[in-house]
């Protein structure tokens, strides 16, 4: 007796597909295409993104200690001296004791550092640029807007 054959649905093209999903895999789904994109740009200067970040939060000169830039980061405390460690290597931070807390390091971005993100910023900057130019500006602030009240109400702040 022949084998029946089941005839499959037609694919559907992927917006279709992603309609269906819930909104986290899509956020996931988002993140992953952006991050692939901007860690492109960061692993030529041998570096990861959580180095940015680290440097993006003492870019404007303040000093924060390593549990600061963990809650500003999301980085979690033991990657966080892993990270450290390596840009502390590389001269692009320092690390000295706390003023006030005998317990804590404060850490700042050197020249060097402050150097090194100017001239790596304006390529994350474009890469970025490229990966939000199918929205129109109004829709680019509403996004970062809609972004910022989710992160604010899960994080409590």
């Amino acid at each position: 007796m022949p084998a029946t054959r089941t005839k499959l649905p037609a694919r559907t093209p992927a917006a279709a597909r992603d309609d269906a999903k819930p909104i986290g895999f899509l956020l996931q789904r988002a993140h992953n295409l952006l991050r692939t994109q901007l860690q492109d740009v960061v692993g030529g200067y041998e570096l990861h993104l959580g180095h940015i970040a680290i440097m993006g939060a003492l870019a404007n000169g303040s000093q924060r200690t390593q549990r600061e830039l963990s809650e500003w980061t999301g980085i979690e405390k033991s990657s966080m001296v892993i990270f450290l460690d390596n840009l502390e290597k590389q001269g692009w931070i320092r690390r000295e004791r706390h003023p006030t807390d005998r317990r804590a390091h404060a850490v700042g971005l050197t020249a060097v550092g402050a150097e090194r993100l100017a001239s790596i910023g304006p390529r994350l900057t474009g890469v970025e640029e490229q990966f939000l130019s199918v929205l129109a500006p109004k829709q680019r602030k509403e996004l970062a807007n809609l972004l910022k009240i989710l992160i604010a109400a899960q994080s409590g702040s």
